[in-house]
């Protein structure tokens, strides 16, 4: 993508921005979050998607923050073994996401079994971050 830094033969090399490149992301590097959520398969989930019904709220905060296109995919269907894992499990990949806002959010949500929800972070430098409610235990 032009503008972007990309990665060579393990070296960083800037490209040259081209003309739909803001100045705020000329020199600007990718800063990845991994972002996986899970809850148990027995909060409520009376949404239309079948999903837990925060999980939807959780889907509007990252698009009015994140934008439209920064969601997080379920993926407990993708699991193996003979049956379903009996948890709710979602992630996806963010650029320059808001770590500590998003952690808050979730944790300050009234989950039904918040002794089953676990937020875990893995920024692209430093330590995997793991998060559970206050009131989990």
């Amino acid at each position: 993508m032009k503008g972007q830094p990309s990665r060579l033969m393990g070296k960083l090399a800037k490209t040259p921005p081209g003309p739909n490149t803001s100045r705020r992301q000329e020199g600007t590097m990718s800063v990845v979050s991994g972002v996986v959520l899970c809850t148990s398969s027995a909060e409520d989930c009376s949404s239309p998607s079948g999903q837990p019904v925060l999980f939807e709220s959780i889907q509007e905060w990252l698009a009015e923050r994140a934008g439209p296109f920064q969601q997080l995919n379920s993926v407990e269907a993708s699991f193996g073994g003979s049956k379903h894992p009996q948890m709710f499990v979602a992630g996806g990949g963010f650029n320059h996401f808001p770590e500590d806002d998003f952690a808050a959010y979730v944790m300050s949500l009234p989950w039904q079994n918040p002794e089953n929800v676990v937020l875990v972070i893995e920024p692209e430098e430093g330590a995997t971050r793991v998060f559970r409610p206050e009131n989990a235990y």
